[in-house]
């Protein structure tokens, strides 16, 4: 019997750790199906059918929703325009482990109507591990101090300052808007995304070579017809995020002061498989 009964608990113990990633599982795949059935919606303009749908993943927490959640206020998307109500929900989906609602805080207190709060803007981009200019990470260590770190920032010439807050909103806006692409989610893309940033000339190079979508409308068995439809909707993608990056870029105020030798790397990695048999 007590060998049993140490089997049994053995089993048990080892059997735990899969249940708990089946539950986490369910819930990240809960979590995405609320987050394309609210775009559906919106797609169809439908925003009582939205919010009706956004408001039960709400309630159950999901992190995917409350980004999205904050992003409709913030946009005033089918929501009435609320900075104040979506940095509460950004603040609600970081807690809640989403890995990208730093960056939504960062570019939204970087912009007018989040005051702009430029030493939340840095605070926040910092905490997305966003890959600042060398100037720009000077406080990042005391980034647990928030005291210290805003003391620090004080002390920076006022030039740097408002380079720095610039050049961070315009990098998480941008991806921060690509988070939900539909069309990345509707064809299953995977792969990294690539974004040079050029802050002093305005300008952001756009690599799609990395990326590739595996669920195409259409589908026909056949590697020359795969390959000339993934051609195809990487260029789409490719303009999609040109046209990010166009109104990241007129969201801001671009100071007089930018060095020009700055030059940012953004890369953003892709995995929206939605069929069971994709790897």
């Amino acid at each position: 019997m007590k060998v049993r009964v140490s089997v049994v608990v053995l089993l048990s113990l080892s059997v735990m750790p899969l249940l708990a990633f089946a539950k986490t599982w369910v819930q990240e795949t809960r979590d995405a199906d609320t987050v394309r059935a609210v775009w559906a919606y919106i797609d169809h303009k439908d925003c009582a059918g939205a919010v009706r749908e956004l408001n039960a993943g709400v309630g159950k927490n999901y992190p995917g929703v409350l980004l999205l959640a904050g992003a409709m206020f913030e946009g005033g998307v089918c929501l009435k325009a609320n900075w104040t109500r979506a940095a509460d929900y950004f603040q609600r989906a970081y807690d809640a482990g989403h890995p990208r609602a730093a960056a939504r805080m960062a570019s939204g207190y970087a912009a007018p109507a989040g005051g702009p709060d430029k030493a939340a803007a840095l605070w926040w981009a910092i905490r997305a591990g966003s890959r600042l200019p060398g100037e720009c990470m000077q406080t990042a260590p005391l980034v647990e101090d928030a005291d210290q770190f805003v003391k620090a920032l004080q002390a920076w010439p006022q030039a740097r300052l408002d380079a720095c807050v610039y050049v961070a909103g315009v990098i998480n806006s941008i991806s921060g808007e690509l988070d939900f692409s539909s069309r990345a989610a509707l064809y299953g893309m995977k792969g990294e995304l690539t974004l040079t940033y050029l802050p002093a000339q305005s300008r952001v190079a756009v690599e799609t070579d990395q990326i590739e979508f595996i669920q195409l409308p259409g589908f026909v068995d056949g590697d020359a017809v795969r390959e000339r439809d993934n051609r195809k909707f990487k260029r789409e993608f490719a303009l999609d995020v040109e046209a990010a990056a166009d109104r990241a870029l007129r969201r801001y105020v671009k100071p007089a002061a930018i060095d020009e030798a700055w030059r940012v790397t953004l890369r953003m990695t892709f995995n929206y498989v939605t069929c069971a048999s994709c790897q």
